[in-house]
């Protein structure tokens, strides 16, 4: 069963931090007429995501400082 679109109403940039992310608030209008005032977008450049999978059947993780999390965490390998 498709899902039907949002209709954006308005878009407003809240925050640009060129070239890494861009957050815009919009005003949209829900397939069922409900109205959202602050659906908040956060606009990054095109990555990709890789998933590396062993000879064992092992995930390939890279560990790393997240400072968002302010802890070191694990993740799949992105760029």
């Amino acid at each position: 069963m498709p899902l039907d679109p949002w209709d954006v109403l308005q878009k407003s940039l809240v925050f640009s931090a060129q070239p890494w992310l861009n957050v815009y608030r919009d005003a949209v209008k829900l397939p069922g007429g409900r109205i959202l005032d602050d659906f908040y977008q956060v606009v990054l450049p095109e990555f990709a995501v890789a998933v590396p999978v062993s000879d064992a059947g092992e995930l390939v993780m890279v560990r790393g400082y997240k400072h968002g999390l302010g802890r070191v965490s694990l993740g799949a390998p992105a760029g």
